[in-house]
């Protein structure tokens, strides 16, 4: 279980690098672009909220999944 724990300890790792590298590229942030909108927000406030969603579920499961972790539960 300790290996399998540090294999996703380093996948989270890596997810968060490349989603906070994609963040300030021109897939969320378009240069000109207010277009298309959900719910009357523009697409760099929606895709902006989704990318902060899903990087504070990566972080509660990174740190469930820290090698050095007392908590055993996923």
């Amino acid at each position: 279980m300790k290996k399998n724990k540090s294999i996703l300890w380093k996948i989270c790792k890596w997810l968060a690098l490349a989603i906070m590298i994609l963040t300030f590229t021109n897939v969320v942030i378009p240069s000109d672009t207010f277009a298309p909108t959900l719910g009357g927000f523009p697409y760099t406030l929606w895709v902006g909220i989704l990318v902060s969603i899903v990087l504070v579920i990566l972080t509660f499961l990174a740190t469930k999944l820290h090698p050095e972790s007392k908590s055993d539960e996923v």
